[in-house]
C-alpha cells in the first residue's frame, strides 16, 4: 500500500518545485504550465488504479493495512 499512496505525493512536490523553478526551454507559458503536469498526473492515475486494483483483486483496502 505504500508506493500507491508515496508516489503522488512525492512527484507532485516535485512538480511544484519544477513549476516555482525557472523555465527550462524558452516556449509558450502554456507549454510551460502544461508539460510539468503530465508526469504527476499519471502518476496519481497509475496510483489510482493500483489502489483499486488491490482492493478489487485482492480484498486489500488503506484501512486494512492501517489495521482499522
Amino acid at each position: 500500500m505504500l508506493p500507491p499512496l508515496l508516489a503522488p505525493v512525492l512527484v507532485w512536490a516535485m512538480g511544484a518545485l519544477q513549476v516555482f523553478d525557472g523555465p527550462p526551454v524558452a516556449a509558450p507559458w502554456t507549454v510551460r504550465l502544461l508539460f510539468p503536469a503530465g508526469p504527476p498526473l499519471s502518476v496519481t492515475a497509475l496510483s489510482v488504479w493500483e489502489l483499486r486494483r488491490l482492493r478489487v483483486r485482492y480484498g486489500i483496502t488503506v484501512r486494512g493495512a492501517l489495521g482499522r
